[in-house]
């Protein structure tokens, strides 16, 4: 989708720099609750909304990140078919 840069830590390195700098576990575990956060959110918009409600919902609160990524991307995110991605956008603008 995008360059990015990876790095990769192995576990015992990683609860060792955890133990020795206090503030980083810390930040981990906030980043970590945020994630699980998301992750429920996007289960209960699953099971809850219908499946153009999910796609309009995901377009409005990230509208930027819609138009970088292809459709079938987001559509596979979503757990929806590019088709029905498209038929949603093309009932939507007439």
């Amino acid at each position: 989708m995008e360059k990015a840069k990876i790095a990769s830590i192995t576990l015992e390195n990683q609860k060792r720099l955890l133990s020795e700098l206090p503030k980083l576990e810390r930040y981990f575990r906030i980043v970590y609750q945020i994630a699980l956060g998301a992750t429920q959110r996007k289960t209960k918009y699953l099971m809850e909304f219908s499946k153009e409600e999910i796609y309009f919902h995901f377009t409005k609160h990230f509208p930027e990140f819609a138009n970088r990524v292809p459709q079938y991307l987001i559509a596979s995110f979503l757990g929806l078919t590019p088709e029905y991605v498209s038929e949603i956008r093309r009932r939507n603008r007439s």
